[in-house]
């Protein structure tokens, strides 16, 4: 009942379906880039951009980029509004989220999907329509975890589990240290250094309102604020 109300108080302005940042824009604009054609292989359109994405991969049409940074950050906001006990499994930090929010983002969200993850009140968001996860042109294996250009198999090149340096860094590109550029579905990642596990990554969600002043900063698990240094990046699409 938690989670259902959770669910319907994020539908009340779809304006407001705005995801967390972290060190980068980065993320959010890659996990666009993967949204591509449902029946593309790997080796049709291998050409890549700066970014090293494989064209393939990328979702190229206005509508995919919107429903994907929608879902995205919707999803993401969804598990920061959850009690701990409903979470799923796998969501333990920064990195996991934006790992589970971004395969979601990708599922084909029918009524089924939508019951299991207590969101039906979103039926009314439109799902990527170029493939949906699993069935991507690299499986479940959506990020890249090593530099474009190594050589070998482009397989290889992507995994289904990336920390949060490797999203950054290969997944992302960046956009400012300006935080105040944030786009719905960017991220912030920044560092600290005192810690064993320096990288850090917020999703934005938006402005709480026209009203407030700053940035609303949700579904982080990171339990320290992110500093001026941080850095903001878009994922590659």
């Amino acid at each position: 009942m938690v989670a259902q109300n959770s669910a319907q108080q994020m539908t009340t302005a779809r304006k407001k379906l705005w995801c967390v940042c972290g060190i980068g824009v980065v993320l959010a604009t890659a996990l666009s880039t993967f949204a591509g054609n449902r029946h593309a292989q790997p080796g049709m359109d291998e050409a890549a951009g700066p970014d090293g994405i494989p064209g393939f991969l990328r979702l190229d049409s206005a509508a995919d980029k919107e429903a994907f940074r929608q879902w995205f950050a919707v999803i993401a906001e969804y598990q920061a509004l959850r009690p701990t006990r409903e979470l799923p499994a796998e969501v333990g930090d920064c990195a996991a989220l934006l790992r589970y929010a971004y395969r979601n983002a990708l599922q084909a969200h029918t009524a089924t999907w939508l019951a299991e993850n207590s969101l039906e009140s979103l039926a009314f968001l439109p799902s990527v329509r170029k493939y949906s996860y699993p069935h991507t042109p690299l499986g479940a294996a959506l990020f890249r975890v090593r530099p474009p250009g190594e050589g070998g198999a482009l397989r290889a090149s992507f995994a289904e589990f990336a920390d949060a340096h490797t999203l950054q860094q290969f997944n992302t590109f960046f956009v400012s240290r300006d935080v105040r550029l944030a786009q719905p579905g960017d991220l912030l990642f920044y560092r600290q250094l005192e810690q064993n596990s320096p990288y850090h990554s917020v999703i934005f969600v938006g402005t709480a309102s026209s009203s407030e002043v700053g940035l609303k900063m949700a579904a982080s698990w990171c339990t320290t604020p992110a500093p001026a240094a941080s850095l903001l990046e878009r994922c590659a699409a």
